[in-house]
C-alpha cells in the first residue's frame, strides 16, 4: 500500500497531437515529506500516524495469517499421510483376515467331502 502523501508533483509531457492524448498521461505521482506533515494541524499530525499504525498492524496481521495458512497446510498434509499409512495398514489386515478366512473355508470344505465320502 502507498503511504499517504501531501506533496504533489506532476510530471510533464511534451503535448503531442494523437488522439485520446488526456488519457495517456500518467497520473501525478505524490511524494512524502515530513516538512510538509509539520505545516499541518497536530490533528491531522495524529490522524496520520493512526492510518500509519493501522497499516503496519495490517502488515503484521497478514504476515501472522500467512505463518498460520503456512503451518495449517503442512498439518493437514501431516494428516493426509498418516490417513494414507492407517489405510495401508488397515488393508494389509483386511487381506490377512481375507485370507485366512478362505483358508478355514477351504479345509472345512475338504473335510466335509472327505465325511461325505465316508
Amino acid at each position: 500500500m502507498k503511504k499517504p502523501n501531501f506533496d504533489i508533483n506532476k510530471k510533464s509531457f511534451p503535448n503531442d497531437d494523437l488522439v485520446g492524448d488526456e488519457y495517456s498521461k500518467s497520473p501525478s505521482v505524490e511524494e512524502f515529506s515530513i516538512d510538509k506533515l509539520k505545516q499541518f494541524p497536530n490533528d491531522m499530525i495524529e490522524l496520520f500516524k493512526l492510518i500509519q499504525a493501522v497499516r503496519y498492524d495490517r502488515t503484521c496481521l497478514q504476515e501472522e495469517y500467512n505463518s498460520y495458512r503456512l503451518k495449517l497446510n503442512n498439518d493437514r498434509m501431516d494428516l493426509e499421510s498418516e490417513v494414507i499409512k492407517i489405510k495401508k495398514q488397515y488393508n494389509a489386515k483386511i487381506c490377512a483376515l481375507q485370507e485366512e478366512y478362505n483358508s478355514v473355508k477351504s479345509n472345512n470344505n475338504i473335510e466335509l467331502a472327505k465325511i461325505r465320502e465316508n
